[in-house]
C-alpha cells in the first residue's frame, strides 16, 4: 500500500479581493462560527475558489456577486499572487485590488457573519487567515499611496499588543513573563521587516545580555547566511519551526567538517528538529526557504567580544 505521506498534494485555485477605498482603509469579511470551517470566525477578504476551467475574473466577480450581492467597484489588475500549503492540499490565491464605490448600506452581506472597514494597523489585534496575515508586506506596498505612515503604525500596534521594547529594526525584547506570541503575530513582524528590507530579525525571550540563559526567535526573511562565527560559550542549539535550515561547522582552518539539515516540512530520515553543539566550534547557519523561523537557545550572559568570526 502506498505511504500517506507519498500522496501527491492536490492544488486548487482561488481569488481573492482586496477592496479599498481612498484613505486606505480595507473592506473585511469575518468567516462564521463553525468549528468546521477553515480559521472559524476570522477576519478574510471576500473571495473563493476557482471552479474548473473558469477564468480567475470571472471567478471574482462570480464570487463578489454570490457574498455582497453586488460588484462593490472596479476591479483592478492582478496585484500579486501566494500559495498556501496545507497538510493535505495547497491553494494558489490570486489578489485583486477593487477600488469601492458604493455606501457600505448598499451591501447585503450573504456569506460570513460581519464585514467592517479596517485600517491596516488595526489588524494587528484581530484573528485573522493566513491569507491576510501572511501578505501584509505586499497589502502595505499597496495601501502606503494612500496612507504613507502605515508602516510605523503597524509596527506600533504589534509592540504594544505583544508587549515588546524595540532595540532597533533588528532586535525586539519580550518585557514581561509570562510571555506568548501567536503565528500571526509572529508573521506580522516578519512581513514589516521584510518590507523594510531587514533580511534577518529576533525576538529576545530574555531579559538583558547579562541573563544566564539567552533564547532568540529567529526570523529570516528570505535566504540568509550568517557566519562562520563561533562563541567562548558552552553549548547553543537550534530548533525549526517553519521552513528549512542548514548549519554547517568548520575547523580552525575553514575546512567543512560537518553539517546538519534542519527542515520544518520533511519527513526525511536525514532531516532534524533539533540540534545541539558546542559553541566553541565555527559554524555558519543559512536559511534555505523564502521564510525561516527557529529557536536559538545559548549559554549566557553575553558581549560582543564573545564571538570570533572565521578569516577567510
Amino acid at each position: 500500500m502506498e505511504s500517506m505521506l507519498n500522496l501527491k498534494k492536490k492544488i486548487s485555485k482561488a481569488v481573492k479581493a482586496i477592496i479599498y477605498r481612498e484613505d486606505g482603509s480595507l473592506l473585511m469579511q469575518q468567516r462564521d462560527n463553525d468549528i468546521e470551517l477553515p480559521f472559524a470566525n476570522c477576519w478574510d477578504f471576500f473571495g473563493g475558489s476557482i471552479h474548473t476551467g473558469e477564468l480567475v475574473e470571472v471567478a471574482l466577480e462570480r464570487e463578489l456577486k454570490e457574498e455582497l450581492g453586488l460588484i462593490p467597484g472596479f476591479v483592478s489588475s492582478q496585484l500579486f499572487e501566494w500559495e498556501y500549503f496545507g497538510d493535505w492540499q495547497s491553494t494558489i490565491n490570486y489578489f485583486f485590488p477593487v477600488k469601492c464605490e458604493v455606501d457600505i448600506t448598499d451591501i447585503k452581506l450573504q456569506e460570513g457573519q460581519n464585514l467592517r472597514w479596517f485600517k491596516l494597523d488595526e489588524l494587528v489585534e484581530i484573528p485573522l487567515t493566513p491569507v491576510v496575515y501572511e501578505n501584509i508586506s505586499e497589502i502595505i506596498n499597496f495601501v502606503l499611496k494612500y496612507d504613507s505612515n502605515i508602516v510605523s503604525s503597524i509596527e506600533k500596534n504589534i509592540i504594544s499588543h505583544n508587549k515588546l521594547t524595540k532595540k532597533n529594526d533588528r532586535v525586539f525584547y519580550a518585557n514581561k513573563n509570562p510571555f506568548s506570541i501567536t503565528r500571526q503575530q509572529l508573521s506580522l513582524i516578519k512581513e514589516v521587516a521584510f518590507f523594510r528590507g531587514v533580511d534577518i530579525c529576533r525576538i529576545c525571550l530574555h531579559i538583558n545580555n547579562k541573563s544566564d540563559i539567552h533564547e532568540m526567535l529567529m526570523m529570516h526573511t528570505q535566504p540568509s547566511s550568517t557566519g562562520p562565527l563561533k562563541q567562548d560559550k558552552t553549548s547553543i542549539s537550534y530548533h525549526i519551526i517553519e521552513g528549512e535550515l542548514e548549519i554547517k561547522l568548520y575547523d580552525n582552518n575553514g575546512n567543512e567538517v560537518k553539517n546538519y539539515n534542519l527542515n520544518s516540512h520533511s519527513s526525511s530520515t536525514i532531516s532534524s528538529h533539533s540540534l545541539r553543539l558546542n559553541a566553541n566550534q565555527y559554524r555558519s547557519i543559512h536559511s534555505k526557504s523564502n521564510y525561516t523561523l527557529f529557536l536559538e537557545t545559548a549559554s549566557g550572559p553575553f558581549k560582543d567580544s564573545d564571538t570570533y568570526w572565521l578569516n577567510p
